[in-house]
């Protein structure tokens, strides 16, 4: 990003992998909102230290690592998010957040569109930013058979972003899309 615009352009990024060589989850932010993580049946916050991607030519991100265990939960979104409600002084905290994933970790699916669908709802059904929010939630794992199941779900809003050349019918909004990977 750096090179591409002279260091013009800044991006948050945050990655997040499960290393089944090393069994350990990964979480590498630079910039954005916390990372939420429920470890051990205890909610905490990873604050993004790190500066944004794209101002400076070498940007080293925070990097965590935890053990692939059950009942493991990551938690990430976009600032939509995490600042949805400032105007009505409504934000979500941190505490907010941490019991959200705590309370509702084993249920990814329930917890992303509750997020999604508060958030919403604290900005006065009015977006004042892109809002995206991922959740990994390790259920099972079995060490040797190295077999994972993802599931997730894209959201395509009702946005005036059109395909140029396309039809009127192909410009149509969609609704979700279930995204299923294949097991490894």
């Amino acid at each position: 990003l750096y090179a591409l615009r002279d260091g013009r352009v800044s991006s948050t990024l945050t990655i997040v992998s499960a290393d089944l060589e090393t069994k350990s989850v990964v979480i590498c932010q630079n910039g954005g909102p916390p990372v939420f993580v429920l470890n051990e049946g205890a909610a905490m916050v990873l604050p993004a230290t790190a500066p944004s991607i794209g101002v400076h030519r070498n940007m080293k991100p925070n990097i965590c690592e935890f053990p692939m265990e059950k009942g493991l939960a990551v938690l990430g979104m976009t600032d939509g998010i995490y600042t949805a409600g400032r105007r009505s002084a409504d934000e979500w905290r941190d505490e907010e957040l941490m019991e959200l994933l705590n309370s509702s970790a084993d249920n990814p699916e329930m917890l992303v569109t509750h997020l999604l669908d508060e958030s919403v709802r604290k900005d006065g059904g009015r977006p004042a930013d892109d809002m995206a929010a991922f959740i990994l939630y390790l259920d099972s794992y079995d060490h040797e058979t190295r077999i994972r199941r993802m599931t997730g779900e894209r959201i395509v809003s009702n946005s005036t972003a059109r395909t140029p050349n396309a039809t009127p019918a192909e410009n149509r909004p969609t609704s979700p899309a279930p995204i299923r990977p294949e097991p490894v």
